[in-house]
């Protein structure tokens, strides 16, 4: 939007810089508003950033390159594995494989 905020007093047209051809290329033009909330955001952004910092390859936690995350009572990790339960690859890949061949779930 121009200026930084959407102004629901204005039109869409007058809100954005997009020239008529450009806008007449689209079928439909859905405006998405978002309330301000400076809390909600904080939170959102702190979750998001976490995660981020927090993710790493499940492989290098197997290959014991990064050691696994702990919470409080230091045996499970932040994601609700615990040490003790990291299933190697080749494992997990024949689980996966024994899984297609046999199971056939009824829905």
């Amino acid at each position: 939007p121009i200026g930084g905020r959407y102004d629901s007093s204005c039109t869409f047209s007058e809100n954005v810089e997009l020239t008529d051809p450009i806008l007449q290329r689209f079928d439909l033009l859905c405006v998405l508003q978002d309330t301000v909330d400076p809390v909600a955001d904080e939170r959102l952004a702190s979750f998001v950033t976490g995660s981020h910092m927090k993710s790493v390859a499940t492989s290098e936690y197997a290959r014991g390159k990064v050691p696994m995350p702990e919470n409080d009572n230091g045996d499970v990790t932040w994601s609700g594995y615990s040490r003790a339960k990291v299933i190697p690859q080749d494992l997990l890949r024949k689980y996966i494989q024994y899984a297609r061949t046999n199971v056939k779930p009824i829905l």
